[in-house]
Formats: structure tokens, C-alpha cells, sequence
């Protein structure tokens, strides 16, 4: 299956698009309803800080990529997801992560992606979650490029951070979680 292989080879177009495309591709219709073929045609233009990728860009890239019933149920299994004290998963290495993901986006309120403008991803990282009187509601680790969570109503402060810390420092954002509010998507950026 080679979950960590998809696309780990395709140079600078890849960093470029997981970038400024993983999470619009993954929660924006970006795979068809069958989960299996890339759907990217005709979409916006994706954006990475101030450079463009080209809806023909990412078309094209999605377009090369191929990822069976099979691979995805294996990594739906892979995926790291945990119940307390809310359902959350955390993955995304690889096209079958990300589909499987997209799978289970309806149970999520808010998912959070960790990125930097050189690699096309950044795994190991940590998040930390404190609700607005800041008390942590929730801290882990180990976690990325994805992390979907099925937040409670609520504002909350996201801390992140990856390792090394060094190069990675925490950034913080917020975000306000309402019942009638759309998924929420929060990138840090390095």
C-alpha cells in the first residue's frame, strides 16, 4: 500500500500543491463522492503564500494519482483516532490517508493541517487545545499533517508546534466552533 510513498518522488510540484492543496482538495469536494478519483478539474486557483498553483496544475498531479477500495479501507484502519474526550483522527500521509479522511470529514467540526513552504508536509507535531477560559481540553502528540477533531460548540485556542521545535516553534490561532458553522480549517505554516 505505501501510505507514506504517494507522491513522496514528484519533486517540487508536489510540495507545492500539498501545500496550498491538501486541505481545500480533502474538505472542498476535491474527491468524488466514490472516494476514489480525484475530482480537481475546473477548480480555483490554489495559493501558497503569494505563489499560485494553477487549477490545471493540481488537476494534473490528482490526475496522476490512483488509489483503490482496498487501500483505503487499510487506511482507514491506519488512520490514528481516538474518542476522549471528543472523536478526532489524525493522518493524511499519502492520497489513501487523505481519502479516507474525506470519508469521515462529516463527523469533523474543525481540522487542523501542518505544513511548511520547503517538504510537502510536517508529521510529529504537537497540538495543544484550551478552551476560552483557558483550561487544556486536550493535548497530544506525534500527530499531522492532519488532525480532525469533532469539536463541541465553543471558542478555542489551538497551540501548535512540530519537532524539531527549533525550526518549528508553537504558533496559536483561534477558532469558534458553532452548530451552525461549516468545518473549520486552520493551517501553521513555517
Amino acid at each position: 500500500m505505501g501510505c507514506g510513498s504517494v507522491g513522496s518522488s514528484r519533486g517540487s510540484a508536489w510540495r507545492d500543491l500539498w501545500v496550498g492543496a491538501l486541505v481545500l482538495t480533502l474538505f472542498s469536494g476535491g474527491v468524488t463522492a466514490s472516494g476514489l478519483e480525484p475530482s480537481t478539474r475546473g477548480a480555483a486557483p490554489l495559493a501558497e503564500g503569494s505563489a499560485t498553483l494553477s487549477a490545471e496544475a493540481a488537476a494534473e498531479w490528482e490526475g496522476r494519482q490512483t488509489v483503490t477500495e482496498a487501500e483505503v479501507e487499510a487506511a482507514i484502519a491506519t488512520l490514528r483516532c481516538g474518542q476522549t474526550p471528543f472523536f478526532w483522527c489524525a493522518g493524511g500521509i499519502g492520497l489513501e490517508e487523505r481519502v479516507a479522511l474525506q470519508r469521515l470529514r462529516d463527523r469533523f467540526t474543525v481540522c487542523v493541517e501542518w505544513a511548511q513552504k520547503e517538504r510537502p508536509y510536517l508529521a510529529e507535531a504537537t497540538l495543544t487545545l484550551e478552551n476560552d477560559s483557558g483550561a487544556v481540553v486536550w493535548q497530544g502528540g506525534g500527530l499531522g499533517p492532519l488532525w480532525c477533531a469533532q469539536l463541541p460548540t465553543g471558542r478555542y485556542r489551538l497551540v501548535a508546534s512540530a519537532l524539531p521545535v527549533v525550526e518549528y516553534p508553537p504558533q496559536d490561532r483561534w477558532v469558534e466552533v458553532t452548530p451552525q458553522a461549516p468545518l473549520r480549517r486552520v493551517t501553521f505554516l513555517w
